[in-house]
């Protein structure tokens, strides 16, 4: 299995941490200077430790922690598998993570997902915008209710989510849905480059088709023929083939969307209805 903390790949811009989660180096390096007179950041380590609480008032384990602080102190991500005895699966887990950053460019964010064993593929099926106003004075004192509401939601979700990553496994793979798929993140703009979707499936005039990393899966099974192989073929990409960290929050969550909704014309995604943020190509 893969190792590599696919949350964030960016060793210049961030220090990261996988499997182990440091609060005091977090706390050491964040950057919490006011940025006006109505800005009041949030401590991510603070919030780390109220989500961790959480959680464990909840019955919920949390494993295989993944996060990225920036360097200059002021954005960090952060997600974790959750353990239960309801819902096992030996290729996935479900996973739950949220994104903090004082510098006023976003608000708490709450992430719902999934991560694939083999190649540590983290894709994010949903997030949760508790509240729409940046780190505000206002708002300071909010932070419980808002982790509350991201918890909440994934106690709604996560069954939806799971349905998701069957019924991928119980569709075969055709041209049309391959075809649909291509054209869907093609639609996006800038939010998928085509340097990536070449990177996912290329088309030629040889008898096999699929190449790129649908035809020649890395790390995933070869003979899977199911929506599944698809999937785990642009989420590795995303993964492993995008630099930067938000960037693949968004993209990851743009597969599960353009994917689902063409193996499902009433598709609705989790979380709140947000516009995918434009990602750079690489």
């Amino acid at each position: 299995m893969a190792t590599t903390n696919t949350l964030c790949s960016d060793d210049k811009t961030y220090y990261r941490m996988d499997g182990v989660i440091d609060p005091d180096f977090i706390r050491a390096h964040e950057k919490l200077t006011s940025l006006g007179s109505k800005h009041k950041p949030i401590s991510s380590a603070l919030i780390l430790d109220k989500f961790h609480e959480k959680a464990s008032l909840l019955g919920l384990q949390l494993a295989n922690e993944q996060c990225a602080l920036q360097k200059q102190g002021r954005r960090f991500l952060y997600n974790a598998l959750v353990t239960s005895d309801k819902i096992k699966n030996e290729d996935h887990a479900l996973a739950i993570g949220f994104a903090n950053f004082s510098d006023r460019s976003k608000s708490f964010t709450g992430l719902l997902g999934t991560r694939v064993f083999m190649c540590s593929n983290l894709c994010f099926h949903g997030i949760v915008k508790p509240a729409c106003q940046r780190h505000t004075i206002g708002n300071y004192d909010r932070i419980d209710d808002k982790i509350g509401i991201l918890f909440d939601t994934f106690e709604k979700d996560k069954d939806t989510i799971e349905g998701q990553i069957q019924l991928m496994k119980a569709t075969k793979l055709d041209d049309t849905i391959l075809g649909k798929f291509v054209l869907g993140l093609a639609r996006q703009g800038n939010a998928f480059g085509n340097t990536h979707i070449l990177d996912i499936a290329r088309f030629t005039d040889n008898p096999e088709p699929m190449l790129a990393e649908l035809g020649n899966p890395t790390y995933n099974d070869k003979n899977d023929s199911s929506a599944y192989r698809l999937f785990n073929a642009a989420t590795f990409i995303v993964n492993y083939k995008m630099k930067n960290a938000e960037a693949k929050i968004y993209a990851t969550k743009l597969v599960t969307d353009t994917l689902m909704g063409v193996l499902n014309p009433q598709y609705k995604p989790v979380g709140d209805v947000i516009d995918v943020e434009p990602v750079d190509e690489e």
